[in-house]
């Protein structure tokens, strides 16, 4: 089985593409392959650790974040053919040091965040916001980690663990148990905008605003990179082509093996979404 690109269908939090448009911020996807054991991500002391075999390791590199900077510098300049850094991720609550890398195919770049297998307790219904509780699970398994008993509930309701459904091949369309899961972690645009002006310290006004990022044109590039206009007035049709064409030359994910993408499901949508108002959270 493959691993999956898919990209974000809603207008909440990650939004993506809506009807004809992209309307928000459509993220991507990868889900680790199925079957074959030497992708299966190491079980760390609190998570599922990220997979990265299979990118392609001469454009796909690390990328960790100092935080003691200001603003935050980005540290994006190692290859994962090399050693991945020592704060490269840290999943324990109140760290949240979520593993990023970005894939950069003929400059076409893309950064992805890595979200493990978790279970979430559905939290009680309220009028305030609530933080949801999750466990990591060990591998492709129901078993939190540091513990012994596999959550069995499959019925999603208040004060009941279950395991998320984009990572149950019940849930996900029958892709298999998953490790987990790489998303996209900025507004997918088209290669044909720039750096807006304004931002990331630039002067300048708002010139990129003014346009549909893109359209139904088939022939540009998906990137995921912050401060660009996003993609909009794109009919469906030719967002299933621009996602599917993501591992083709000249794509961010050129030169990759085992991968395909296409649209991203409301499952999978909610696995990077129901993380927001967690101990977790920071992607």
């Amino acid at each position: 089985m493959k691993k999956i690109i898919v990209f974000l269908i809603a207008v909440v939090i990650l939004a993506g593409f809506t009807g004809c448009d992209f309307l928000s911020s459509p993220e991507t996807l990868v889900r680790p392959s199925v079957g074959n054991e030497s992708e299966t991500a190491p079980v760390t002391a609190v998570s599922n650790a990220p997979v990265v075999k299979g990118f392609n390791q001469t454009t796909t590199y690390y990328v960790s974040w100092d935080t003691n900077s200001s603003p935050y510098e980005i540290n994006d300049g190692t290859k994962i053919s090399g050693t991945a850094p020592s704060n490269w991720y840290d999943y324990t609550a109140g760290q949240n040091k979520w593993a990023n890398i970005k894939t950069t195919g003929e400059g076409n770049d893309c950064y992805w965040v890595w979200i493990p297998r978790y279970a979430y307790q559905v939290p009680a219904k309220s009028g305030t916001a609530q933080t949801i509780n999750i466990k990591f699970l060990q591998g492709k398994t129901n078993v939190p980690i540091r513990e012994s008993a596999p959550i069995t509930n499959t019925t999603p309701a208040a004060g009941e663990w279950v395991v998320h459904p984009a990572f149950a091949n019940a849930g996900n369309g029958g892709f298999g148990e998953l490790e987990g899961i790489w998303v996209a972690k900025f507004t997918a645009s088209s290669s044909s905008v720039g750096v807006e002006p304004g931002f990331g310290g630039q002067a300048g006004g708002t010139s990129y605003l003014t346009g549909n990022g893109g359209g139904s044109d088939t022939s540009l590039y998906v990137r995921a990179i912050p401060n660009v206009t996003m993609w909009r007035e794109i009919n469906v049709n030719d967002i299933v082509t621009v996602c599917k064409n993501m591992t083709n030359d000249g794509n961010s994910l050129a030169g990759s093996t085992g991968i395909d993408s296409h649209l991203l499901k409301n499952t999978e949508w909610g696995a990077a979404a129901y993380l927001g108002p967690t101990e977790q959270a920071q992607i």
